[in-house]
Formats: structure tokens, C-alpha cells, sequence
């Protein structure tokens, strides 16, 4: 045998080695295809024919697991491209618990699937709370999450737009809810106007909200601290033929409040009034009133009592004698 003779016969062999292996490969996949076989699909489930009138409370399960006994390549196929879902239509809806047993007919295949080729594994059965829907109306408060420093604070009260809501929901938990708060605002480090749209805080409810955000407007003022030097006391007294003396003759005062509004006051502005009306002659230890203007949260005077004598007009009792 020469060698293109030989290289022939090898050539022809080798091909030959690939087509039957080929063949053999086809021959055990139609035959595996064919092959019987179980295989658990995870379906979705879902509830229909609940009005709007009733909601369910509870937690229903929103996927199902069947088991499908069926020939590999019918499986195979099912997985890459079919669509299956389990649907359970209430016929009938009434307040209270419900008990619908799931089986193999609530579940939609495509036509070349048996439907007792199918299996329902779990759950076996569905419970649903169904409770009638109660609406109402509820006012909105402001919730915010950072303290706010010493030297700032808000001005007034926000302003919340809209200030209340209506609320929907199963009647049992819609009837406990005297308000809504929203979601927490981050005031840290903040001063002026502040304006943000923010979400209702609904979390842990089984409710709906409308509108679901508000509209929160509010001012967050600076803090400052201010000292007024030389007011003199106010005198309050009844008896124009009594004389009297202060001591001291006037005070300092510091003020704590609003930046613009602190400062543009004045020593005028302020009044420290000592009451002596029915004060009888002598030396007394007066406690001062003081009145400050709008925008001063907090006041301290630099003395706590003024000292007072009273004692009779000298100038009268002169010109009597």
C-alpha cells in the first residue's frame, strides 16, 4: 500500500468515526426527549374578583410551586419559553377569613401541557382577611431628624400644604389613624426658608394616601445675643407726695432671640418697670418687670431687685411750714 493509498483509508475512517458519532448523539437525545420526567415550576399566583369595596389584610403569597410530570422535551421547553400562572377568581366576597383550596385547574398552561400531568406542592390552600374600605380625612404633622442647634430654631409654625389627607385602607386600621406624619426632613445645619415637597410616611400600613407628599414651607431663624448697657427703671407709684430714690440708677439687660429682629432694638425699646404703688416709707427691695418687644425669647438683667427708699416730699412738708 503506497502512502496516498494509506492516507486515503485513515481519511475515510476518521470521517466516518464523526458521522456515527453524530448519528449516535441524535439517536440518544430523541430518545432522552421522549423520556419521562418530573420537574417543579415556581407560578405566579394571583387573586381576582375582590371589588373595591373589600381589601385583604393579611399577607398572601404571591408565587406557587407545581410539580409537572412530563416528557423531557415538552419540560424543556416549558422552562425556555412557556408561560404559566395560577389565577383564583372569588366568586363570592364577604367580610371575615377565606379558605380557597389551590389545585391544578386554577393554573393556566399552554395546550401541549396536560393538566393532569400538573401537581399543586405548596401551599395547598390560600387565606385571605377580607375587610371592607374606609375612607377619611386625617391632618398632616411634620417630622424632622436632626437636632436643631442652640443658636437656631424655627420661626412659627410650618406650614404644611396640604395640612390633611384622605386615607383608604382595611376599616380596622384606617379607624385607629388620627394623623399622618411625613417622612423625617433634614433640618441639621440649616437656617432660612425652607420648601420641599415631602412623602407621607405610610410605612407599616396597609393604606393608600392622596395626595402621597406635601408641600412643607418653613423659616428656621438664627439665634443672637445682644447686651443693652444704661436703662433706667420705669417708677410706677400712686402717691405724688412721697419721694423716692433707685439704687442702682439703671441696669444692663441682654437679649437673646431672632438675628433680624434682635437687632434693631434699642434701649428705648425696652422697659424696666418697678411697682412701688402702696409702698410705705423706707428702703425696699423692688423686682423689676420688664417688658421687650416681639422677637426676644429670652431676657437676663444684670441685677435681680433694685433697691428703693420712699420717704416723704421734703419740698411739701417746706412750703407747709
Amino acid at each position: 500500500m503506497n502512502t496516498k493509498n494509506f492516507f486515503r483509508v485513515f481519511t475515510y475512517s476518521y470521517q466516518a468515526k464523526i458521522i456515527s458519532v453524530i448519528l449516535a448523539v441524535f439517536l440518544w437525545i430523541q430518545v432522552t426527549a421522549q423520556h419521562i420526567d418530573e420537574q417543579t415550576f415556581k407560578v405566579p399566583l394571583q387573586i381576582t374578583g375582590i371589588p373595591d369595596s373589600f381589601v385583604v389584610v393579611n399577607d398572601v403569597p404571591d408565587l406557587m410551586e407545581v410539580t409537572i410530570k412530563e416528557t423531557r422535551v415538552k419540560l424543556i421547553k416549558l422552562r425556555l419559553f412557556g408561560k404559566m400562572k395560577g389565577v383564583v377568581n372569588l366568586p363570592v366576597v364577604r367580610e371575615g377569613w377565606v379558605n380557597i383550596p389551590l389545585s391544578s385547574n386554577i393554573i393556566e398552561i399552554p395546550k401541549e401541557i396536560s393538566p393532569r400531568s400538573l401537581l399543586v406542592d405548596k401551599p395547598k390552600f390560600v387565606e385571605l382577611n377580607l375587610q371592607k374600605v374606609l375612607t377619611k380625612t386625617v391632618p398632616v404633622k411634620l417630622a424632622y431628624k436632626g437636632e436643631i442647634s442652640k443658636k437656631r430654631f424655627i420661626i412659627g409654625d410650618p406650614v404644611i400644604i396640604p395640612n390633611k389627607v384622605r386615607v383608604s385602607g382595611a376599616s380596622t386600621i384606617v379607624k385607629n389613624i388620627h394623623f399622618l406624619s411625613t417622612n423625617e426632613l433634614d433640618l441639621r445645619n440649616r437656617t432660612g426658608i425652607v420648601k420641599e415637597q415631602v412623602k407621607l410616611h405610610t410605612e407599616g400600613y396597609n393604606i393608600t394616601v392622596d395626595p402621597e407628599e406635601v408641600l412643607v414651607e418653613l423659616e428656621i431663624g438664627k439665634l443672637t445675643v445682644r447686651t443693652l448697657s444704661n436703662i433706667p427703671p420705669t417708677i410706677l407709684m400712686d402717691d405724688r407726695n412721697l419721694e423716692m430714690k433707685c439704687s442702682p440708677g439703671a441696669a444692663s439687660i441682654t437679649i437673646e432671640g431672632l438675628g433680624k429682629l434682635v437687632e434693631r432694638i434699642v434701649s428705648s425699646d425696652i422697659s424696666i418697670i418697678l411697682n412701688i404703688s402702696n409702698v410705705s416709707p423706707g428702703t425696699h427691695m423692688i423686682e423689676p418687670e420688664v417688658i421687650v418687644p416681639d422677637g426676644v425669647q429670652r431676657y437676663w438683667l444684670d441685677i435681680d431687685a433694685f433697691s428703693v427708699t420712699v420717704f416723704p416730699d421734703s419740698t411739701g412738708v417746706d412750703e407747709k411750714d
